[in-house]
């Protein structure tokens, strides 16, 4: 079969390198037969950021630029899995995905990746215009969003402070600060970060584009209520308060943001820390308890519980310990 002609199944993501601040990921796209072919490389520039980019091999194969035009390129590893999800052959199409050749021609075309095309441009990456991120002024149009059906909250609204579920590659599990600049007529909030900054200038802070109703995963402990989404409010301050036993779930405030885990050893009040268990990255970290609070899931418009863990010990066994912060 030749390559205008193969036809891509599947994808999947390796970790090359697990060295904290020079991580490498790559992803491959396999075909029916097995085979699988290198599509892009992901590397992280500094802490909790990386860039992804398509390989000149893959670029080059299969026509996807010209003698004069860029690779494709991005800043979030959502974006890049967007564009493999658009690349993977899906004959059933049962879960919404187009049917694409390798060569570029389409079979059909998801509204939503449409959708997303036009706010993120032809690349994917989600940019805020120039004028926008100089005058930090929400623009206008739509400022209101209601949540799908089986979530009852109240519409997010212009201005709101918000949290946002990272899945990125290295920081999966955190929630990040924000407050909404503007909700779209698609279900998308233009959300600016608290905490972290353009990769392309740090004195910016980040602004990107997020699909509101989008689920969140589910967590490998199978600790966190199903349907919660990746976008809530800002928790109350009562959260603060925490459980300082074995197997509670607590947020700890780590690397800009706030991460979702397990208290697996208390040092309070002899030395005001504790450390908690990261499923998300299966790191282990030592904090003051001053950086911890409580963990809740939003779920239908109120926060909910989560029952605690107290065998959390024996699932840590693979996990890294991290120094202390």
């Amino acid at each position: 079969m030749s390559a205008g002609k193969r036809m891509f199944q599947s994808w999947e993501e390796r970790m090359i390198c697990e060295e904290r601040g020079k991580r490498v990921v790559h992803f491959y796209l396999k075909d029916a037969a097995g085979g699988t072919v290198l599509v892009i490389t992901g590397r992280e520039t500094t802490i909790r950021h990386f860039k992804y980019c398509v390989t000149e091999e893959f670029s080059a194969a299969h026509g996807l630029r010209g003698s004069s035009a860029k690779p494709l390129k991005w800043r979030s590893r959502r974006e890049a899995v967007k564009w493999l999800e658009k690349t993977v052959a899906c004959p059933s199409r049962q879960h919404g995905k187009p049917r694409v050749h390798s060569d570029g021609s389409e079979i059909g075309h998801s509204k939503l990746i449409s959708t997303a095309k036009q706010l993120t441009g032809s690349s994917g990456l989600a940019c805020p215009t120039t004028a926008e991120r100089l005058n930090g002024v929400a623009p206008s149009g739509s400022n209101r969003l209601s949540l799908p059906m089986h979530q009852h909250a109240s519409p997010f609204r212009v201005g709101q402070r918000i949290e946002v579920l990272s899945q990125d590659s290295g920081i999966r599990g955190c929630w990040h600060r924000g407050v909404i600049l503007k909700i779209d007529d698609h279900k998308c909030l233009k959300i600016e970060y608290d905490d972290l900054a353009d990769a392309e200038d740090e004195s910016i802070k980040l602004q990107e584009w997020v699909l509101a109703p989008r689920p969140a995963p589910p967590d490998e402990l199978q600790m966190r209520c199903r349907g919660r989404l990746r976008v809530r409010p800002s928790p109350p301050l009562s959260l603060m308060r925490h459980p300082c036993v074995i197997g509670a779930p607590v947020d700890v405030w780590l690397w800009d943001g706030w991460w979702e885990g397990i208290v697996t050893r208390v040092s309070y009040p002899q030395d005001g820390s504790l450390q908690a268990y990261l499923p998300g990255e299966r790191l282990l970290v030592t904090v003051e308890t001053k950086d911890v609070r409580a963990s809740r899931d939003w779920v239908n418009g109120r926060w909910i519980g989560i029952s605690p863990k107290p065998d959390i010990l024996s699932h840590t066994s693979s996990a890294v310990e991290w120094p202390a912060c």
